[in-house]
């Protein structure tokens, strides 16, 4: 009996230890690569190849008139890539494109309203056919605000999923095959924090980068012997257009930088693992947050949807009082 004691008291110490060491590596490891990959860069020994050689001449950024999409197509600019443009607002793409000049590079727009669904796809690849794409940024994304799901109107949904869903989907279907065959390629996908728990009040948002994180997490052992990279973004909040009911200036905050600080800190990381956060705030955010059992998420994560809807409802009334 005392020999059964002892076996059960080591059997359950080894569960324990075993329970501790996967839940440390689930819970830190997203905090101990960004650390990693933001020092690399300024270690003099790294190896000097240029985004070019490592993946291919021109950048794709999807969505690339604003917010973290402008600022991705500004920073490979900066590092000598070629960008191809795409968004819907041709007169933004030209200014951006002849701002992109003064890095010397060479440019093309391409005008997609992606919100149109399956429409758009096939004059996408005719245009990006002769290029040497080396890297694809999908950043493209819409939300609605805070609202219950049932009264989303079906116009915005099939938007949210034609945007979300669609654009990530085709775009990456567009650029592999020719990726798979020079053998080598990184295919960077703009996720969001709301991909770790349901998020009501935002739901099928939420879904969406759900989606984006299986897809892409799966993608990247798909390519993995093709040497095609597939890159994981997972901001928490950064102060852009989609984030405009937040209580946050336009310079953003240390929780809630702007586009532009957030890109210059995730840039660092591009093609170095899997999946990060690409801000060292957002880092400490996941690793906190992620900790909390999933119905704690859930419910702060409502909570705070909640407040943002209050404060959408209350900007909609002070509006129509002033017209008044």
């Amino acid at each position: 009996m005392e020999l059964f004691s002892e076996n059960i008291k080591l059997f359950t110490s080894i569960i324990g230890i075993y329970a501790i060491i996967w839940w440390s590596i689930e819970h830190f490891t997203s905090l101990f690569e960004f650390i990693i990959n933001s020092i690399k860069p300024y270690i003099k020994c790294q190896c000097k190849r240029t985004l070019q050689s490592q993946y291919g001449q021109w950048a794709v950024v999807t969505g690339a008139t604003s917010g973290i999409g402008k600022y991705y197509a500004i920073e490979l600019a900066k590092k000598g890539m070629d960008v191809c443009l795409i968004s819907r607002s041709e007169d933004n793409l030209i200014s951006l494109a002849h701002d992109l000049g003064r890095f010397g590079v060479s440019t093309k727009i391409i005008v997609a309203d992606f919100s149109q669904g399956e429409l758009i796809y096939n004059n996408i690849e005719l245009q990006l056919r002769d290029l040497d794409i080396g890297i694809l940024v999908n950043n493209v994304g819409t939300h609605e605000d805070p609202d219950q799901f049932d009264k989303l109107s079906h116009e915005s949904l099939w938007r949210m999923i034609n945007v979300n869903v669609g654009a990530i989907t085709f775009m990456s279907k567009i650029v592999i095959p020719k990726m798979k065959i020079k053998n080598k390629g990184l295919i960077l996908n703009v996720s969001s924090g709301s991909q770790y728990q349901p998020t009501p009040l935002l739901a099928l948002y939420g879904a969406t980068k759900s989606y984006t994180r299986n897809l892409s997490l799966a993608l990247n052992r798909e390519l993995v012997n093709f040497n095609v990279k597939v890159h994981l973004i997972i901001p928490f909040y950064v102060k852009t257009n989609m984030t405009r009911y937040l209580n946050v200036p336009d310079k953003g905050s240390l929780f809630s930088p702007n586009a532009k600080v957030y890109i210059k800190s995730a840039i660092k990381t591009l093609g170095n693992c899997a999946h990060t956060s690409g801000y060292w705030c957002h880092s400490i955010q996941f690793t906190l947050f992620t900790t909390l059992p999933e119905f704690v998420r859930v419910f702060l994560t409502q909570n705070f949807h909640s407040k943002l809807r209050r404060q959408k409802q209350k900007l909609l009334k002070s509006q129509i009082k002033s017209r008044l």
